[in-house]
């Protein structure tokens, strides 16, 4: 029965028999209308249909029979509160101020504008808003609840819930159980709370929080906040702008295209940028940060971080640990920071910085700038064009193809090449140069340097310092610089040059030049053949086995002494004068026999003479104008059992 309480009396359905679909029109419900069905009746639903609005109590209806409550007539507009009871009921399509209790059944409810509030109850409960002020809950088990437009508050509360929205100001909450909410444009705030839930939004302004379960959060365009919060949660946004914050535990968190900043906070996180333009920051734990394309950066913060980049603009930096950063192709800068870390550059342009503490930089390929930095560091070019700096540490420093550049830089520094074109310096501590093939440029700079050749075109250069150079094989130019040097070489083709100093120039094969330089030097060969120049100050030259030749470029670089001068089967040495140096009208060729005097003096005998060989004392002697004054000055100073013919005695 169906009826309207007036004053109080109540009329009770008790009496009557609801045998088939029954239409009440209910007038004017100025007090509470009750309306109530005996239970364990078997029929169809009920269907009423309103005209005015009121209080609308139907909580009496027992049993499993529906409520069907719409509304007649076009333009009404209701201020009611309904409460149904534990059938499958339906609230439809109702314009104006709804308070809906609906009871332990499947409900469904829709209400059109308006300041709403629905309560699904128990049961599996469709709710539906368009426009107005809405505030909706799905209540125990699994629920459906969309909005579009308005202003609406979506509750799922217990069980597996679906919530919907459409535009307007939305704020939904997933509740208890593993619950799905999707947000399509507007301004919505979405929380999974408990449970794995997945949350969505396609466009709009958009905050989403995952709660503590395994959470999958997605954005797709528009402005986001995504935070995952406790769980392995999942993140997810393309195009758009969006903040992305991992949570307590190890999630994953992905952006593809847009702007967008990613947070791994605590725990072991993932963070992967595909294009747009990208921040990522690995957080507390030990992370993985990956960016293909776009432009990034990525900051491993806390923990052994990885980072790995392909092409785009990059920027990595490791942390405050032992990092790894790796970039394939792009323009790349590679910062190890604090801890032990470890740089991989493969193809691109790169600036690796390794930091504080021992670092270990590698350059695959490409053009790369390769920084130690603090600590003893390791750093290794293997094809490309590459510049490596040691920095403030005792570093390694390594090339093995491409064009190279390496700079020892402060420490005791080692540097070493196996090919390619290299330009390699030392700097101002005592370094190790070392070059086993290819074409080289080795620079000891400042400090006691040791350089080595042992294949390829060589240049080696001591620079400032008491300097050490070898060369075992190639095609070598040793130079030693400024400080007293000691230069040697065993096999090859080679020019030693002792240059400032008191140097020592050694030759134990191939065919050399040895050139002493201003000091007071030493040449010495024991195998091969060499030419030996003293240079400016009293220098000694010791000749080897083989043919060695003594060149003498003036006069005043005479004085030279001589220890093993042969012209006998032994060997076949020869002195060497230069023409122009020496003057005198000498030419060409071998020393004419009338320019060339033996004798127990260093007189001259007419004007011809040039050359005199003091047996005495085995001192040869060069007279610029004969028999006249002032023209007397000592070339060499051989060794006691050494004879000398014109024949011994070259102009160049």
């Amino acid at each position: 029965m169906i009826g309207p309480r007036r004053g109080s009396s109540l009329l009770t359905s008790s009496s009557y028999t609801v045998s088939a679909q029954i239409t009440g029109v209910l007038g004017d419900l100025a007090v509470h209308p009750v309306i109530q069905h005996a239970p364990g009746d078997d029929v169809t639903p009920v269907t009423l249909t309103l005209t005015r609005g009121g209080v609308l109590d139907l909580s009496g209806w027992l049993g499993p029979v529906g409520i069907f409550l719409t509304y007649s007539g076009s333009g009404l507009t209701a201020d009611l509160d309904v409460t149904t009871g534990s059938g499958n009921d339906h609230l439809n399509s109702l314009t104006g101020n709804i308070t809906l209790h609906a009871g332990e059944g499947d409900d469904r409810a829709q209400v059109i504008g308006g300041s709403n509030t629905l309560f699904g109850g128990a049961g599996a409960d469709v709710l539906f808003a368009t426009d107005g002020t809405n505030l909706m809950y799905g209540g125990a088990e699994s629920d459906y609840l969309e909005a579009q437009g308005g202003t609406n508050t979506l509750q799922g509360d217990e069980g597996a819930d679906w919530l919907y929205a459409t535009g307007g100001t939305n704020l939904m909450l997933g509740g208890g159980d593993g619950d799905v909410l999707v947000a399509a444009g507007g301004v919505n705030t979405l929380h999974g709370d408990g449970d794995a839930d997945y949350l969505y939004a396609y466009d709009g302004v958009n905050e989403f929080t995952g709660g503590e379960g395994a959470d999958y959060l997605e954005a797709q365009g528009g402005t986001n906040t995504l935070q995952g919060n406790e769980g392995a949660d999942r993140l997810y946004a393309t195009d758009g702008a969006n903040l992305m914050l991992s949570g307590a535990d190890g999630d994953v968190l992905v952006a593809a295209g847009g702007t967008n900043t990613l947070h791994g906070e605590d725990g072991a996180d993932y963070l992967y940028a595909y294009d747009g333009t990208n921040e990522l920051v690995g957080g507390e734990g030990s992370d993985y940060l990956e960016a293909q394309g776009g432009i990034n950066t990525l900051q491993g913060d806390d923990g052994i971080d990885h980072l790995y980049a392909t092409d785009g603009f990059n920027v990595l930096q490791g942390g405050t640990q032992g990092d790894h950063l790796w970039v394939e192709g792009g323009t790349n800068t590679l910062q190890g920071d604090d801890g032990a870390d470890r740089l991989y550059a493969t193809g691109g342009t790169n600036l690796m910085l390794g930091g504080a503490d021992v670092d270990v930089l590698v350059a695959a390929s490409g053009i790369n700038s390769l920084h130690g930095e603090d600590g003893a560091d390791y750093l290794y070019a293997y094809d490309g064009l590459n510049e490596l700096t040691g920095g403030e540490g005792s570093d390694y420093l390594e090339a093995q193809a491409g064009t190279n550049t390496l700079q020892g830089n402060n420490g005791a520094d080692r540097l070493y090449v196996t090919g390619g074109t290299n330009l390699v310096m030392g700097g101002t501590g005592s370094d190790s140069l070392t070059a086993d093939d290819g074409s080289n440029t080795l620079q000891g700079g400042g400090g006691t340097d040791t350089l080595f050749a042992h294949g390829g075109t060589n240049e080696l250069v001591g620079g400032d310092g008491a300097d050490r150079l070898v060369a075992t094989r190639g095609t070598n130019l040793l130079l030693g610089g400024e400080g007293s040097d000691s230069i040697t070489v065993t096999s090859g083709t080679n020019t030693l040059q002792g240059d400032g100093g008191v140097d020592r120039l050694y030759a134990h094969g191939g065919t050399n030049v040895l050139m002493g330089g201003e000091g007071a030097d030493q040449l010495v060969a024991t195998g091969g053949t060499n030419l030996m120049c003293g240079g400016a100050g009293r220098d000694t030259l010791s000749g080897g086995a083989g043919s060695d030749s003594f060149q003498f470029l003036a006069p005043q670089d005479g004085g030279d002494v001589v220890t093993n001068f042969l012209n006998t089967a032994r060997g076949d040495d020869s002195i060497l004068i230069d023409a122009a140096g020496f003057g005198g009208g000498l030419v060409a060729g071998v020393l004419l026999g009338t320019q060339f005097q033996t004798r127990t003096d260093n007189l001259a005998q007419d004007t011809d003479d040039r050359f005199i060989f003091r047996t005495t004392d085995t001192t040869l002697w060069f007279d610029r104008n004969g028999t006249e004054a002032g023209g007397l000055m000592l070339v060499a100073d051989l060794q006691a059992d050494a004879s000398l013919t014109n024949a011994d005695i070259l102009i160049v």
